[in-house]
């Protein structure tokens, strides 16, 4: 995996409209307050074993999972006036995009990409988290674009220590070295 196969995968999400937030799942969603703008995509990366390995390139399944993310607080019940309920299903319109968004996608190191599965819907009260799953085969020859091998030069940092260089996105007011007395007063829109 590498970052061009990464962009390639997300290039056309980013393109959707309506979506103002697409990155890696680092487990966003996952924290109290995530710290994403709504209606978000995220896309997880996930291997597989090795297909065939010939010594200079692997061939992988890869996994691609990709999380559409809203936050709604519209009614969707049988009960709720058509004008209404319409409205607030409306963002499942927004799955169909993202389908046909990766559905057949190929890149350059990568074939097309295949759903395998259907869209889950994940429980949480304030926030609707639907799933679903891409495959597709992978060449990986352990190279970035560049032809670096070792998959280029992008040092490896730890969140908390970007954190640390960028207190102002803290999210975790516990983190050492944040000071949340010293910090200029944000306002954020409202999501």
């Amino acid at each position: 995996m590498d970052k061009t196969t990464f962009k390639e995968i997300t290039a056309p999400l980013v393109a959707l409209a309506g979506f103002r937030y697409v990155d890696l799942d680092m487990g966003q969603l996952e924290q109290e307050t995530p710290p994403v703008s709504f209606p978000c995509i995220l896309v997880g990366l996930g291997g597989s074993p090795v297909l065939a390995n010939t010594g200079i390139v692997d061939q992988v399944n890869l996994n691609i999972t990709v999380r559409v993310a809203f936050k709604l607080f519209e009614r969707t019940a049988s009960t709720t006036a058509d004008t209404y309920r319409d409205l607030a299903l409306a963002h499942l319109d927004q799955l169909k995009d993202v389908h046909a968004a990766l559905n057949g996608l190929a890149g350059t190191n990568f074939s097309a990409l295949q759903r395998v599965q259907y869209w889950g819907n994940e429980r949480r009260a304030d926030i609707r988290v639907y799933q679903a799953s891409y495959g597709t085969v992978l060449q990986d020859d352990g190279l970035d674009s560049g032809g670096d091998p070792g998959g280029g030069t992008t040092v490896y940092e730890p969140w908390a220590d970007l954190l640390l260089s960028a207190p102002d996105l803290c999210l975790d007011q516990e983190v050492e070295g944040y000071d949340a007395v010293n910090q200029p007063e944000k306002v954020l829109p409202v999501t």
